[in-house]
């Protein structure tokens, strides 16, 4: 313990370097063992040999959800079955046996997931868990469910290849949407592509800044300010990622906001915070070409106000590549800010506090309370 305590925010952030470079790693396992899962007793099977559910519900919090969070942007242009993620207790009352509820959760012992996966075999709906273990997986498998692991260990925002391509691949199975095997390839490669682009790890490169520094360029623009990170249609996910990334890895608040909706309200509050704020925009081609202008005209509108704003575009095609390729550069930048910033970027210990706080209101024996039953 006591060497762990006297290693560097450098030494310790190489843990979460070398998670991001992983990210294609993680992509191409999370697809096979999605393709590979038995899902017989789920009720679902690939999609020939039964109709789609008339939902997929992704129950899960913090790390375990943003993936979810990618893949409902994804589907909902070219899903066929519509995609609701629950980051709380209670599923939608719409929620029925014709509906697939997936219960991700990392560690297996979130509250609120477990909470909405009970409640999903109450409401008769068909139910799969994708987990490291714990609890999660041991009701699961008593229960006869399903149970994608994924390998334990880290934080469970370091594994969001693993929970990006497992949704991907689950969904695609049972029929919420058309994606195959060159579909997840091409976007492995895509995050392969961006750890290089953007220098993951450039302290395991002997020390040497990757040619493109948008990473530094984004966390020197952090160093004094708090960061607002506007995205939409799919690429608002990426920017609920960032925000996430920033607060957790750097430890300081950063938050994200929806276009084309700040639009419409909260751009109107911004001159009261000129010297506070630092603003992205994430834009992609695969953006409706009116949001596209949003983004640019937005952008214009905050600098009217004083404000920096930095207009970030993906660097490559595609809706999934470009939400790959913007999620590997707002983890880099997120660690680069850790690095100026002198923390550790692995541990969490004010979300740890706070857990254990939550934990200690609920006495062995009281899990009536925790699922609401």
């Amino acid at each position: 313990m006591s060497g762990e305590a006297g290693r560097s925010p450098r030494a310790h952030g190489a843990d979460m370097a070398a998670a991001i470079a992983s990210l294609s790693r993680q992509a191409r396992e999370g697809w096979r063992l999605a393709r590979d899962l038995d899902l017989a007793s789920a009720g679902r099977g690939p999609r020939a040999e039964g109709p789609p559910p008339r939902a997929l519900v992704v129950a899960g919090v913090g790390g375990s959800a943003i993936g979810a969070e990618m893949l409902a942007g994804l589907t909902a242009a070219r899903g066929s079955v519509p995609v609701v993620v629950v980051r709380g207790y209670r599923l939608p009352g719409w929620v029925d046996n014709e509906t697939l509820v997936v219960a991700s959760s990392f560690s297996g012992g979130t509250e609120e997931t477990l909470s909405a996966f009970r409640e999903a075999a109450r409401r008769g709906a068909s139910r799969i868990a994708l987990t490291s273990g714990g609890a999660l997986a041991d009701e699961a498998a008593a229960a006869g469910v399903p149970v994608l692991r994924v390998p334990p260990g880290g934080q469970p925002r370091a594994a969001v290849g693993y929970a990006l391509f497992a949704l991907l691949g689950l969904a695609a199975r049972c029929g919420v949407l058309s994606f195959d095997d060159a579909d997840a390839a091409a976007g492995a490669d895509a995050l392969d592509a961006a750890v290089r682009r953007y220098g993951a790890a450039p302290r395991l490169r002997g020390g040497r800044l990757p040619a493109d520094g948008a990473a530094d360029r984004l966390a020197a623009a952090w160093h004094d300010r708090m960061p607002v990170i506007f995205g939409g249609e799919h690429l608002l996910a990426v920017a609920r990622r960032w925000a996430g990334q920033v607060s957790e890895n750097a430890k300081c608040w950063a938050f994200w906001l929806e276009l084309p909706e700040a639009d419409h309200n909260t751009l109107a509050g911004f001159g009261s915070f000129s010297q506070t704020l630092a603003c992205v925009l994430l834009d992609g081609a695969s953006l409706h070409p009116r949001m596209r202008l949003r983004v640019r005209l937005t952008a214009e509108a905050l600098r009217d106000h004083g404000i920096p704003v930095e207009v970030v575009s993906a660097s490559a095609p595609g809706a999934l590549a470009e939400l790959c390729d913007l999620l590997v550069l707002g983890d880099c930048a997120s660690l680069r800010l850790s690095e100026r910033r002198g923390v550790d970027p692995t541990p969490v210990p004010a979300l740890e506090a706070f857990k254990a706080r939550l934990a200690a209101t609920h006495p062995p024996g009281s899990e009536g309370e925790l699922d609401g039953a």
